[in-house]
């Protein structure tokens, strides 16, 4: 069963098609889409790599749940429990297209995509870049009321556990760096190696060491250019102090 209502040849631009999520512009609109006949229903979303008409949302949801109870931070309750089973229960919606752009999608992964988001095409990256309103009880037009809350619900799971991700993240890199390779780390701070000597050949773990030799450190990267004026490769120069 579809949710979407299927359309005739040249009803795409019929207001009672349209989609326009809670919070989004009218130049996010999207517009569901009837399945033609012929070889057009073989036509694949970029999304899912699958047919785009054929795609068994259901389980696009339970997949998509599975992937969000593997979060680092996630934690279950019985609302999540709830929406889980609820999952069984939506009907596949069939495609959908960007009005701005007319990439066309399955309609539900489209739909995940921008709520757990903004709202930009996956492919063009067009899009207002807004952030969908996720309020259960106001459904857009066009939508199943039993779809909408359960997209509303996985989607705003997804979004809690993606700020408690970035708050960790802030908290270990307090001046806003970003995970990253040692070299670029040791590149972009000051930072000392310090050697510690002991008076004995064999310390023990409790013996304290008798000077303590602090070393200023940075790195230098050199990219090396071939005869023929190639780049040949890059190489990284550990220096001390500031000679």
């Amino acid at each position: 069963m579809q949710i979407f209502p299927r359309l005739s040849t040249g009803a795409i631009s019929n207001m009672e098609n349209i989609v326009i999520l809670t919070g989004l512009l009218e130049a996010d609109a999207m517009s569901c889409m009837s399945e033609p006949v012929g070889d057009g229903s073989e036509a694949l979303c970029p999304l899912t790599m699958e047919s785009i008409y054929a795609k068994n949302d259901a389980q696009f949801l339970k997949e998509a749940v599975q992937a969000i109870s593997k979060k680092p931070l996630f934690e279950s309750n019985a609302a999540w429990d709830k929406t889980v089973q609820e999952c069984e229960d939506v009907g596949n919606m069939g495609a959908i297209k960007i009005q701005k752009c007319g990439h066309e999608f399955s309609a539900l992964p489209l739909l995940y995509e921008v709520m757990t988001k903004v709202f930009k095409c996956p492919i063009c990256r067009g899009g207002s870049e807004s952030e969908v309103v996720l309020d259960k009880d106001k459904v857009p037009d066009n939508m199943s009321p039993k779809t909408w809350k359960v997209l509303c619900s996985i989607s705003t799971k997804v979004r809690e556990e993606d700020r408690k991700q970035k708050q960790i993240e802030e908290n270990a890199f307090p001046l806003g760096m970003q995970m990253t390779s040692l070299i670029e780390l040791y590149d972009s701070m000051p930072w000392t190696m310090s050697f510690s000597l002991y008076r004995t050949e064999n310390p023990s773990t409790n013996e304290r060491p008798f000077v303590i030799i602090p070393i200023q450190m940075r790195m230098e990267t050199h990219i090396i250019i071939d005869d023929d004026g190639n780049l040949n490769n890059t190489e990284v120069i550990l220096r001390s102090g500031d000679d």
